[in-house]
Formats: structure tokens, sequence, C-alpha cells
């Protein structure tokens, strides 16, 4: 029981340390362009959750849908993060 414990934790620690890693390569690779910028607070919702759309994003960090939607356009065609649905409308964008 209590190996399992160790492996279930070794494996919280494994994804933790990826997904740190994914946001710091995110981040690193965009380069916010201005200290206001909303950039630092997508990277951490991408981080926290699986899939983001442009209105749960545009909720999550406090902009208006289509800034959010403009974001993450951009992030997804400069291959910082992916396409989940292969959708033209109501996408849903995650981490690499």
């Amino acid at each position: 029981m209590l190996a399992a414990c160790a492996r279930s934790g070794a494996q919280g620690l494994g994804l933790h340390a990826r997904l740190s890693a994914a946001r710091t390569l995110l981040l690193e690779r965009a380069e916010p362009r201005r200290s206001t910028s909303r950039l630092p607070v997508l990277a951490s919702l991408l981080t926290a959750r699986p899939a983001v759309s442009a209105a749960k994003a545009a909720a999550g960090i406090g902009i208006s849908p289509q800034a959010a939607r403009t974001m993450l356009e951009e992030l997804h065609g400069r291959g910082l993060i992916r396409e989940l649905t292969g959708r033209e409308s109501f996408r849903v964008y995650g981490l690499i």
C-alpha cells in the first residue's frame, strides 16, 4: 500500500514538473510585449485546464472573447499551443 502511494506521488510530481516546464517554455517563447499583458495569466489558465475555448479564456482572465480568441490564435499560429477540436468555429486549445 505504501509503495502504491509513493508511485502515485511520484507521478503527480512528474506531471507538475512537466506542466510547469510547458508553462515556462510558453512564456519564454511568447515573450509578453508589455507589462500589462494578460499572457502570463493565459499561460497559467492553459496549464491548469487541459482544454480552453476563447470564451472560457476570456472569462478566466478577464478580457473580451475577441481578445482571448486573438491571443489563442496567435499562440496557435506560432506553434506554441495546439488546437484540439479540428473545427473552424468553437475551437478549443491546449498546451503542446
